[in-house]
């Protein structure tokens, strides 16, 4: 573009469409997204204290608060074939901050308990996969 051919209502269109962009620059560096974790993260074991279950998700627990530098809390809540554990995840906010870590029960009492106050299909979102123990009938 030449500069010494300019209009000077083009130039003036030029000089509004900078200062329109420099006014905004401070507005993009606070929208931002949030650092995450920015508080401490829970995992919920439907299960016992003491369990495999149990001691896998304190396992993760201690490997996640130390990889993301926040404190990582394991609540163990048993009990109604692992579905009370399961509706207080279901129930808690979908903001990443609270985990639940199931077994095969999971899918197995979908089908035992067809009138819980969540749906096992839709309510939640698989993460990991964080074991795997071979099963012989």
């Amino acid at each position: 573009m030449n500069l010494k051919r300019m209009t000077p209502r083009l130039a003036g269109r030029l000089v509004l469409a900078a200062a329109a962009l420099l006014a905004a620059l401070p507005a993009a560096t606070t929208a931002q997204a949030q650092n995450f974790p920015s508080r401490p993260l829970k995992i919920i074991v439907p299960y016992a204290p003491g369990g495999g279950t149990d001691v896998l998700a304190r396992l993760v627990g201690q490997a996640l608060s130390t990889t993301l530098a926040q404190p990582v809390v394991v609540d163990n809540r048993p009990g109604g074939a692992a579905n009370i554990g399961a509706e207080a995840v279901a129930k808690s906010p979908p903001d990443g901050y609270t985990l639940l870590v199931e077994n095969s029960n999971f899918a197995m009492t979908a089908g035992m308990y067809p009138h819980l106050s969540f749906d096992k299909a839709t309510d939640f979102i698989p993460v990991a996969l964080i074991g795997s123990v071979p099963v012989i009938l």
